[in-house]
């Protein structure tokens, strides 16, 4: 889905939520307890026009922007994470 029709506006993301159905050791998740985890994966597949950048400063005291994420990097999020 790298080709996104959508346009997150300021500082907001995109994330595609990763399902996931099993554990490491191989049992099944119910889709309902998945819903109740306090912790998603996923991947970024938009970012707003403010959205990825920190402010930090070079050796002579300059300070530049850095992007910090990119689309197509992996996050972890809260649950209710939406600001």
């Amino acid at each position: 889905m790298s080709d996104c029709s959508y346009t997150p506006l300021f500082g907001r993301v995109l994330i595609e939520r990763e399902i996931v159905r099993k554990t490491a050791g191989g049992l099944i998740i119910p889709d309902k307890e998945q819903k109740r985890l306090s912790v998603s994966k996923g991947k970024v597949i938009a970012l707003g026009e403010t959205a990825g950048w920190s402010k930090t400063f070079d050796d002579d005291g300059n300070e530049k922007s850095v992007r910090v994420i990119n689309v197509g990097d992996e996050v972890i999020f809260g649950r209710h994470a939406s600001a």
